[in-house]
């Protein structure tokens, strides 16, 4: 069986579970011959006759694999290159030392490969990343690294020695709890744990701040001095990740009225562009806490932090009737920062003010739509989904798509990721709800009849709007945004058509094919959108 081969039957057997792996014991019992059914029963019984002890060593490759990787290595460095798949070969040597416990041997197996590898002195042929060429698991070949420097020093040198492992493997794995990853990998407890921490501390607090060990630094805290640690070294050093690192630290441990109160601290002592953040998460514990003062914690988080989705949770949070959502929409126009003309024009439309906001759209720019404060994906689909709504398979129903998603789906704030990925509104498991754009309006009341005056300045503000865009996209020449232009002028057609306004809709039309008379593949993109609104 070859190497490979060897590595996918290792990762098919951990995927699975006891009983399926009982059942297959089972099967193979009897489709083998009696000889070999025999002596795999023999080794069957041995094996549940004794006594559990975990998981079991693997005889180590010894000082040949050391001396081999060693030459390997020099023969490396001296041409510059190496194969990867014979660095693969020594890596996993490396690790197998590791958990059989021979750690000397596998610290020169890895001190003779890991810095060259890690410095670029032997090239694998890849042109970004190693792990693009290698298909050893760095984390554990990092992990196991780090532990045989441990094992192999004595104590009082330990923190220097793991320090400098974890600076090499610093660009090959990414080790946010050195400390637990060498739990995980060494065969048996690491000895001196307790007096190696806090001088493991101390080596760590000597190098300058902000440096990339910080989450080493933050597990080493929290393993010698608790939640106070963590709370003293992120009052001190106000960085979001020992923050958060704090205020996660208290909501695991089920504190989560401290949990809030740091979440809340937090926020007046970061910058500006993350305080929105902690007061989301400072929320949320409010809010799963039943807290009186949950609502009005959301509404701070709104605006000190004004964003699309904190608008949207403030003025849907509890269920409020029209009359409430109408008021709460009056009194954040009043705080609505500058600029941001997606928030000002939805909050006009909120308030029965759709004309507002249509002005607000036609004199955007056609260009930076996924910009902050772009009126564009909000205001074009909420302008078209009051006019014609979105009748499956339409052109409509794709225009207003956006309003069902959650807000962080597209970039039309200052949240660019999803709450999942960067932590906003959550904390622990407490999470606040993530309402959509068309929840909102539908919570308001619309839509509503709109007058026939109304109707055709809307529609008109639209037609500005496709034309700014299509105008934009192939004068800059942005041809990958030539069918999101199209659709929206395929979208005012299709209205055109549901309002009755067919005459004027396709003159319109016609002076549009003009305009991009000299670019075939917009004209293409064009005819594909409108063959839709006939279909």
């Amino acid at each position: 069986m070859g190497r490979q081969s060897q590595r996918e039957v290792n990762e098919a057997l951990d995927a699975l579970g006891a009983e399926q792996l009982r059942d297959l014991l089972r099967e193979l019992l009897d489709a083998v011959a009696p000889r070999e059914r025999d002596a795999l029963v023999t080794t069957l019984l041995e094996s549940a006759a004794r006594p559990s002890t975990g998981k079991r060593r693997p005889a180590s490759p010894g000082e040949r694999a050391a001396v081999a990787a060693e030459c390997f290595a020099e023969a490396a460095c001296q041409v510059g290159q190496a194969d990867p798949s014979s660095v693969d070969e020594h890596l996993e040597a490396g690790t197998v030392a590791c958990h059989a416990g021979d750690y000397a041997i596998a610290r020169r197996i890895f001190d003779a490969l890991l810095p060259p590898v890690a410095d670029g002195e032997i090239d694998l042929g890849q042109e970004e990343l190693v792990e693009e060429v290698l298909t050893v698991d760095l984390q554990e070949c990092a992990s196991c690294y780090l532990t045989s420097a441990y094992h192999t020093t004595p104590p009082d040198e330990r923190p220097d020695a793991v320090f400098r492992a974890f600076g090499i493997v610093e660009s090959l794995a990414w080790l946010s709890d050195p400390v637990a990853a060498m739990e995980q990998v060494s065969p048996e407890p690491l000895p001196d744990l307790a007096a190696f921490l806090p001088r493991w501390t101390e080596r760590l607090q000597r190098e300058a701040r902000g440096s990339w060990f910080g989450g080493a630094l933050r597990e080493a805290i929290a393993r010698t001095e608790g939640t106070a640690g963590l709370a003293r070294r992120a009052r001190t050093s106000r960085q979001p990740e020992d923050l958060r690192a704090w205020g996660e630290a208290l909501a695991r441990q089920g504190d989560r009225e401290a949990a809030l109160e740091a979440y809340a601290e937090a926020a007046m002592l970061v910058e500006e562009w993350t305080r929105g953040e902690f007061l989301d998460r400072a929320a949320a514990l409010a809010h799963a806490l039943g807290r009186d003062d949950f609502l009005a914690r959301i509404e701070k988080a709104w605006r000190e932090a004004p964003s699309l989705l904190r608008l949207l949770r403030w003025l849907t949070m509890q269920e409020p009737d029209p009359a409430e959502i109408v008021r709460r929409a009056q009194a954040a126009q009043q705080v609505c920062p500058p600029g941001a003309d997606h928030l000002l024009g939805l909050l006009a439309v909120l308030q029965q003010e759709p004309v507002t906001a249509a002005t607000l759209l036609g004199r955007a720019p056609g260009l930076g739509w996924s910009r902050d404060g772009h009126p564009g994906h909000v205001l074009f689909a909420t302008l078209t989904w009051l006019l014609g709504g979105s009748p499956p398979g339409s052109l409509r129903e794709r225009v207003t798509e956006c309003l069902r998603r959650r807000p962080t789906a597209w970039l039309l704030a200052d949240e660019e990721l999803d709450d999942e990925e960067d932590g906003r509104g959550e904390a622990g498991d407490a999470r606040l709800p993530t309402p959509d754009i068309l929840s909102a309006l539908q919570a308001v009341g619309l839509p509503r009849t709109l007058s026939r005056s109304v109707q055709l300045s809307l529609l008109g503000e639209l037609r500005r709007t496709a034309e700014a865009r299509v105008a934009g996209v192939v004068e800059a020449k942005r041809r990958n945004h030539y069918g999101h232009a199209a659709l929206l002028a395929g979208a005012c057609s299709e209205l055109a058509q549901h309002l009755g306004d067919d005459q004027a809709g396709a003159t319109w039309i016609e002076a549009l094919r003009q305009r991009i008379h000299r670019y075939p593949a917009m004209k293409q993109e064009l005819a594909a959108s409108l063959a839709r609104t006939r279909s």
